[in-house]
């Protein structure tokens, strides 16, 4: 797999996902590598490998964190992937992660192998991946004022239509994936 890109498909998706519909699907022994080629198909850095200082890799399988018990106790459990300010992700390849808060939504929080074909899918999860935030219709409402402040004359007011128009018109919304068929 040569490391396709979100733009790109063809070759590398199908060769993606024919190897990975053969797996087995032994979580433990397969969700580094899937999440390594996973992370070349969309385009995005690889997690680097850990050091004996945990702090320094902010990217990372298998992060170490701890925890206390009422009596005080420390134990170390692991974050099958952690990336520092953007997402801890929990391999689950039963489809049981019922403990987890689903993005976007507890109804659109899957995508299949095969909804990897289309480009906005790819696109749209390597955002995820790089700048998760971006998503947020905060951070959009906010790119919209500024957009439209950008376009007043200088020295005069800026003319804001209707809030309700704006967030309409020049916000996505907040439930709406890509569509998959790009």
């Amino acid at each position: 797999m040569s490391g396709g890109g979100v733009g790109e498909g063809g070759d590398d998706v199908e060769a993606f996902i024919a190897r990975w519909r053969a797996s087995e699907g032994a979580e433990r022994a397969a969700y580094a590598q899937f999440l390594t080629d996973f992370c070349r198909l969309i385009g995005v850095e690889t997690p680097l490998p850990p050091t004996s200082d945990a702090e320094a890799v902010t990217y990372r399988f298998e992060y170490p964190v701890k925890f206390r018990d009422p009596a005080g106790t420390a134990t170390t459990g692991r974050i099958d992937l952690y990336k520092k300010s953007c997402f801890v992700l929990e391999a689950d390849f039963t489809g049981q992660g019922d403990n987890y808060v689903h993005f976007p939504d507890r109804h659109r929080f899957r995508v299949y192998l095969e909804d990897l074909r289309g480009p906005a899918i790819r696109a749209w999860i390597a955002r995820i991946w790089n700048d998760l935030f971006s998503l947020g219709p905060s951070r959009q409402a906010a790119l919209a004022t500024r957009q439209i402040a950008q376009r007043s004359p200088p020295g005069r007011a800026t003319r804001r239509a209707p809030s309700s128009s704006l967030v309409a018109t020049s916000v996505p919304h907040r439930n709406k994936l890509p569509n998959s068929s790009g």
